[in-house]
Order: structure tokens, then sequence, then C-alpha cells
């Protein structure tokens, strides 16, 4: 959208003060710092509204598209400059100075819901907040070289599965060329986003931040588990390593099966490395006739399996 070449931001900041002649200006100097002050106010208003509009447009867009999927009712969101900031006078006796108010609103089927809170549950109002962030920053108010999105813990209320949908947004195309810094505190959800993220590793850093704001904190890379079994075995503790070997190996099945399956396995729920591997090979022979599997394919030498598939 167009904002005139300006910077909401900075034309928040001329006025947010509400001091419209801070240095007490007198005559001429301070009728044209007050004139200013009013003319600042009035385009902030007029480009404040319509970036709240903007945003108010494209959240309903993204929660559509995303979350209003298994909806009993139709969800409408809207986002609004309900008071526009606004200055009037011209001296320090009768100068006034309002605040915008920007205000959210729901509505079920067209029915006004008046405490969201209270109506609707905790994954639900953060389904609507996310809608509103994400859309946030899909409405380019500017060109920029630099596109950067960051969320700190927003999906600490989303069940992991819910959790999961809202990562597949963020590593879908939606945000390609969107620098993206994923901030938690949870160690479960930041292995699930690793593991989500699969094979694209390099694309991506992971690191643990350590230490406190009284201290130094310090930025260590987080390894994974081939990484740390390497270690181990290079410093000749075969118990770990193995056990690091076995965590990828788990992981690797995983991500295995999903593939052969087409589709995620529950969230929380734990799958032996077995039982990932039966599955997957389970899949994988649905579609190779019965008759090739056992007389040619059962008992033949990996080794010359593997000529016959290069």
């Amino acid at each position: 959208m167009n904002t005139g070449g300006q910077s909401p931001l900075d034309m928040w900041q001329r006025i947010k003060s509400g001091n419209a002649n801070p240095f007490r200006q007198s005559g001429m100097a301070g009728a044209d710092a007050y004139d200013r002050f009013r003319q600042n106010t009035l385009t902030f208003a007029g480009v404040i509204t319509a970036v709240v509009d903007a945003i108010s447009t494209q959240a309903q867009r993204f929660y559509d598209e995303h979350f209003a999927a298994d909806d009993p009712a139709k969800v409408t969101l809207k986002l609004a400059v309900t008071i526009q900031p606004s200055a009037n006078g011209s001296n320090q006796n009768e100068f006034k100075f309002t605040l915008p108010v920007i205000e959210f609103g729901v509505q079920l089927d067209g029915d006004t819901v008046k405490k969201p809170q209270s109506f609707l549950n905790e994954a639900k109002l953060t389904q609507l907040a996310l809608s509103i962030r994400f859309a946030a920053s899909l409405v380019n108010l500017h060109e920029s070289d630099l596109k950067l999105l960051v969320l700190d813990d927003l999906l600490v209320s989303l069940d992991m599965s819910n959790r999961m949908q809202v990562v597949d947004i963020l590593l879908s195309a939606t945000f390609n060329n969107y620098q993206k810094i994923i901030l938690t505190h949870e160690l479960g959800f930041f292995r699930e986003f690793r593991r989500r993220i699969g094979n694209n590793h390099a694309d991506w850093r992971f690191v643990r931040l350590q230490g406190s704001a009284a201290q130094n904190i310090e930025v260590k890379n987080e390894k994974s588990d081939i990484e740390k079994a390497e270690d181990y075995l290079n410093g000749h503790d075969i118990e770990e390593a193995a056990m690091f070997l076995r965590k990828a190996a788990e992981d690797t099945a995983k991500r295995y099966r999903e593939w052969a399956e087409g589709k995620s396995l529950p969230p929380g729920k734990y799958f032996t490395l077995t039982e990932n591997l039966r599955a997957a090979k389970n899949k994988l022979l649905e579609g190779i006739p019965t008759t090739l599997y056992k007389n040619v394919l059962k008992n033949t030498p990996l080794n010359i399996l593997g000529k016959v598939y290069h």
C-alpha cells in the first residue's frame, strides 16, 4: 500500500508526545509549531486508518485460508481505528491532543461477540491474533530489500498439532522471501520445528541462548544428533555416540514413514524405530506387485539391488 513514501512509525514519533510546542515558542514561531503539529496529526490520521484497514482485510483473508476450515460458524474479524488522532487549538491553554484508539472485534455468523475471551477458547483467540500478526507483515507499507518476521513464543497457547499447522504456514511459499526468526523456550517445540524442516536444515541456523541479562548471553549452535554422535565418537565415548545415532535413526525413520505415507504422524505420539520402519516398508510394498517382490526382490542381496535400482 502507499504511505506517500513516509514511514508510519516516523509520522507517529512526531506527534506521540502530544506536545505541539515543546520549546515554548511564542508569537509566529509558536503559531507555526501548533500548525505543523495539527497538520502532522491530520496526515497521520489518514495513514493509520488506511494501514489498519489494510491489515484487517489481509487478516480476514489469512484466517479464512489457514484457520477457518473446521469452524462451526462463520468467523468475521475486524480491526479498526475507532477514535482518530486529533489536535485542536493554537496555544497552550486551549490545545488538546487526542490519542488514536484501535479496537478489535469478532462476529460469529454475523452476530457480534462482545467478550471474545469468554466465548472463544485460547487456541481460537491465538489463531485470530496470529492472523493479525501475519497480516501486518504481509501488508507492504513500503518497499524493502529485507522483509523480517520475528515470532517470540506466540504459539505457546496452541497444542502441538495446531503449532505444527502454523509452522507449515511459516515454511510455505507465503513467507518464502522473509527472513524468519523463531524464538521459543520450549525444547519440545524446538525439536518438532527442526524435525518438520527436515532436509532443509541448510536454510536455517539453530542456536541456543545461554546466560542471563546480568551476565553475558552466549549464542551456541545447536548440533544435530548426527553431529553430537560424531563428537562423542571422536572423544571415544561409544555409548553416548550410540545413543545419539539411535535418536538420529528414529528421526530419519519417522520422516521416511511420513514421506511413504504422504502424511504427518500425530504430534506427541511416540512410535518406535521398528514401528516406523515396518510401516514405511508396508506402504512401499503396496506399490510393488506381490509376485515380483516374492520371486525377485525379497531374497536378493542389497548390493545387487543397489545396482539394479542405480
